[in-house]
C-alpha cells in the first residue's frame, strides 16, 4: 500500500513539475521519450500495411503549382504597387510577415537569406506606409509602425483639392489600441476628422541623412481623440485603414540591391513518420523521428502543408496537424479573380481535410478556392498548399487536402539562419 502511495506521489510530482516553465526539458517532454516504446509496434504496422496496400489515390489536379505561382505573383504585384509609384527604380524586396507584437505594434519580417536590410529602410504594403526597419540580422528585421509606442513619424492631413496638406507629427500611443497621437500640426484649423493621413515631403525640415518614408503613402485616417474630448480638449489621433494583423507580406525599399539570384532561405529534410504513439489530445497530429528538428518547423507531404512541430526532444518530434480544431490561422485564398488574406479557425478534422470557420477577410471562401500558407511563423514558407474548398455554408467551409498514400515521403522545412532572438537588437 505504501509503495503504491509513493509511486502515485512521484507521478503527481512529475506532472506538476512538467507544467512549470522552469522544469528541465526532459521532464517537460517526458511523453516524447515514451514514444520510443511504440517504435517496434510501429515497424510491425508499417510492414503489415505494405502487404495490404491499397491502390494509390488519384493524382492531384494538374496545374495546381502553376496556380499557386500565379497567385503569389499577383499578390506581390499588389504589394509592390506603391513602391513603383513613390520610389521608382529603388531596390526592393518582398518580405513575409513572421509574427506581430500586438502590444508594441511591431512586425517581425523575413526578406530571405542574403538580403541586407538596414535600419530606417521604409516598409510598404501597396499604397500604405507600414513603417521602417528598426534593426535587422540575416534578412530578418523588426519593423516599427506609426502605432508603436513612442515611435515618431512625419505625417500630413490631406487637404481638399487646391489646399495644401497640413504637416504634423505622429507618435504611437501606449495601450492596447492601434492609434497614434497627432501633434505639432502646422495649423490646427487644417485638421479634419475623416481625412486620410499621408506621408509628406520633409526635405525642408530634416536632412537627407535621416531616413523617412517616401512622400505620397497613406498612413491611416484622422479621427477625433475622444479620450481628450472628455476633458474639453480638441485633439486628433491616427488609426489604420487596413488590418496590419492580416498582412501576409510587405515590401522593403532597400539601401542595397538584393543578390541575384537570391539563395534559398529554407532547408528541407526528409524524415520518418511514426504510424502510432501520438501521446496527445490532438486529432490531426503525428510523431516524427529525427534529430535536430526545430520547434515551429513545417511538415510538408506531397507539396502540401501538413502541420507544425510543437515539441521536439530526444529524436522525437510531435506535430500539430493543419486541421486540428481550435487553431486561429491566416491563409492566402487564391480565387479565380483575386488573391486575399483570410483568417479562419479550425473547427473539425475529417479524413480528407477539415471544417473551418470564417473569422475575417474579404469574403467567405467559395468552392474551388485554393488555400495556401502566408508565411506566418518562423519556419513557414509562403505558398505551401493547404487544400481546396469543397463546400461552404454560412460562415463554415470545408477544406479538402491533397490525398497522399501512407508511404509518401515526409519532409520538414525550416528557415536556415533564423536568429535565436530576432526581437533583440
Amino acid at each position: 500500500m505504501k509503495t503504491r502511495l509513493r509511486a502515485s506521489l512521484v507521478i503527481v510530482g512529475l506532472a506538476l513539475l512538467s507544467a512549470t516553465p522552469a522544469a528541465p526539458r526532459f521532464v517537460r517532454h517526458i511523453d516524447l521519450l515514451a514514444v520510443h516504446l511504440f517504435r517496434p509496434l510501429d515497424a510491425g504496422l508499417v510492414a503489415l500495411r505494405a502487404r495490404m496496400s491499397a491502390p494509390p489515390p488519384a493524382p492531384p489536379p494538374s496545374g495546381l503549382d502553376e496556380r499557386v505561382a500565379r497567385g503569389l505573383a499577383a499578390r506581390d504585384a499588389v504589394l509592390r504597387s506603391g513602391a513603383e509609384v513613390v520610389a521608382p527604380g529603388r531596390p526592393q524586396a518582398v518580405a513575409r510577415v513572421v509574427v506581430l507584437d500586438l502590444h508594441q505594434r511591431l512586425l517581425l519580417i523575413d526578406a530571405g537569406t542574403g538580403v541586407e536590410l538596414s535600419p530606417g529602410d521604409p516598409v510598404l504594403a501597396g499604397q500604405y506606409g507600414v513603417g521602417r526597419v528598426r534593426h535587422a540580422k540575416d534578412g530578418v528585421a523588426v519593423v516599427e509602425t506609426p502605432f508603436t509606442p513612442e515611435a515618431r513619424f512625419a505625417g500630413a492631413c490631406a487637404g481638399e483639392e487646391g489646399k495644401p496638406a497640413v504637416r504634423l507629427v505622429l507618435t504611437g500611443l501606449a495601450g492596447r489600441e492601434w492609434a497614434a497621437a497627432v501633434a505639432n500640426p502646422e495649423r490646427l484649423s487644417g485638421l479634419e476628422a475623416g481625412r486620410d493621413a499621408v506621408t509628406p515631403e520633409t526635405g525642408d525640415l530634416v536632412p537627407a541623412s535621416i531616413p523617412t518614408l517616401p512622400a505620397g503613402l497613406r498612413l491611416g485616417g484622422i479621427e477625433r481623440d475622444l479620450k481628450l474630448a472628455r476633458a474639453g480638449r480638441e485633439a486628433f489621433c491616427l488609426r489604420p485603414r487596413i488590418d496590419l494583423a492580416e498582412l501576409d507580406a510587405v515590401v522593403v525599399l532597400l539601401s542595397h540591391a538584393p543578390p541575384s539570384p537570391a539563395p534559398s532561405s529554407f532547408f528541407v529534410d526528409q524524415v520518418a513518420r511514426l504510424s502510432c504513439g501520438l501521446a496527445s489530445h490532438w486529432r490531426d497530429g503525428a510523431n516524427l523521428t529525427g534529430f535536430g528538428l526545430p520547434e515551429g518547423g513545417v511538415v510538408e507531404v506531397s507539396g502540401s502543408f501538413a502541420g507544425t512541430i510543437e515539441a521536439a526532444f530526444a529524436g522525437i518530434a510531435r506535430v500539430r496537424g493543419a486541421f486540428d480544431p481550435g487553431q486561429d490561422l491566416l491563409f492566402l485564398v487564391m480565387a479565380e479573380d483575386s488573391v486575399f488574406p483570410l483568417r479562419a479557425r479550425t473547427a473539425a478534422v475529417a479524413e480528407d481535410g477539415g471544417d473551418m470557420t470564417f473569422l475575417s477577410g474579404e469574403r467567405v471562401p467559395r468552392p474551388g478556392d485554393l488555400l495556401v500558407t502566408t508565411g506566418r511563423g518562423p519556419h513557414v514558407p509562403r505558398g505551401l498548399k493547404v487544400g481546396t474548398v469543397l463546400w461552404s455554408e454560412g460562415e463554415t467551409f470545408h477544406v479538402q487536402r491533397q490525398a497522399a498514400p501512407p508511404e509518401t515521403a515526409v519532409h520538414v522545412v525550416w528557415r536556415r539562419g533564423m536568429p535565436d532572438d530576432p526581437w533583440k537588437d
